[in-house]
């Protein structure tokens, strides 16, 4: 009897456990089709509000510490340019689509500035990504799938890991809360033509974006939980290194101006020394690209009540503090131009 149930056990563990890595890749994926696809309406929005006439203009690029960190109106007055900000929610889905937002849409004479968390923890890539055309542009939307070969022919499946760090239940949760969204894109009523749109994710959250693609409703401080130190960042971001070296080269072939500019983000007072550190032997990694120079000190002494939800997104009457080194890199490169 006992070597019955024990049978019955292993049993159900070796249908379960498959079970459950498939059913979680399945619905994990599902999730962030419905996320890049929600991205991408988003950016539909602004495209309609960057004016084709524009001259030489100022492109903001990252990921959600980019959208929530500067302020585009100020950086415009101050610098005389236009300024639009590309950045993306979900940078962590498929770190390549921050810089594809930028390369499609990036002219000669324009001034890229990529600040994204990649640079300073490392992101996990997918096994795979599709490539899906939307108004806005092809996105990559990640998925965690595997090919079997059969009889019939290649069966891919979406597969993950049983100990990863989404479980089954959060899964099916977003997947609920995705599906029951039925306009995940709110235009909201504003003077004249420069509306501001409500972006609605899931677990009742809603992101408001203006009409430069600013996040503007990041008001409210959470205590958000500092950034982890991590000592292998830099063997570990090779993968980002090379993209964001081949993104800046093709810029430049293209007659655009390519920066990139360090996250402000929440430290440990007690790990603000191995930080510095750490950013110096990044900045030589990365020596074949511009960066603009932060105000470390500021950076480095910043506490959670500068911050909303996380460790990367700045309250927003931060961001035009935030934004001063790239108004005075630009300025600069005026001035040079200019003499």
């Amino acid at each position: 009897m006992r070597a019955s149930k024990s049978m019955m056990l292993w049993l159900f563990l070796a249908l379960a456990v498959p079970a459950s890595c498939l059913l979680k890749g399945t619905v994990n994926d599902a999730v962030n089709a419905r996320f890049i696809e929600t991205l991408a309406a988003s950016r539909a929005q602004l495209d309609t509000r960057m004016n084709p006439a524009d001259g030489p203009r100022i492109l903001l690029a990252g990921g959600s510490n980019a959208i929530s960190s500067f302020d585009s109106d100020a950086i415009s007055r101050r610098t005389g340019l236009p300024v639009y900000n590309l950045g993306v929610l979900g940078e962590g889905l498929d770190v390549q689509n921050l810089f594809d937002v930028v390369e499609a849409r990036a002219r000669p004479g324009d001034h890229v500035v990529i600040s994204a968390l990649s640079l300073l923890s490392h992101r996990e890539s997918t096994p795979e990504s599709d490539r899906v055309t939307f108004a806005s542009g092809t996105w990559r939307v990640p998925s965690h799938r595997i090919s079997l070969p059969t009889p019939l022919g290649t069966l891919n499946l979406s597969v993950m890991q049983l100990f990863d760090n989404v479980t089954l239940v959060r899964s099916l949760s977003n997947y609920r809360q995705w599906q029951s969204l039925s306009s995940p894109i709110e235009v909201l009523a504003t003077a004249g033509s420069q509306q501001d749109h409500s972006v609605r994710l899931a677990g009742n959250r809603s992101v408001i974006v203006n009409h430069q693609g600013d996040w503007i409703d990041c008001t409210t401080s959470t205590n958000a939980k500092p950034l982890d130190f991590d000592p292998k960042l830099l063997a570990r971001s090779r993968d980002f290194h090379a993209m964001a070296t081949a993104f800046a080269a093709r810029m430049t072939e293209r007659g655009v101006k390519a920066q990139f500019m360090l996250p402000t983000v929440l430290i440990r007072e007690r790990d603000r020394s191995r930080w510095e550190a750490q950013i110096g032997d990044l900045k030589q990694e990365l020596h074949m690209l511009s960066f603009i120079d932060n105000d470390r000190e500021w950076q480095l002494k910043s506490d959670s009540t500068q911050f909303c939800d996380t460790n990367a997104h700045l309250l927003r009457t931060h961001a035009v503090r935030n934004s001063e080194p790239i108004i005075n890199a630009i300025n600069g490169d005026h001035a040079l131009v200019s003499r």
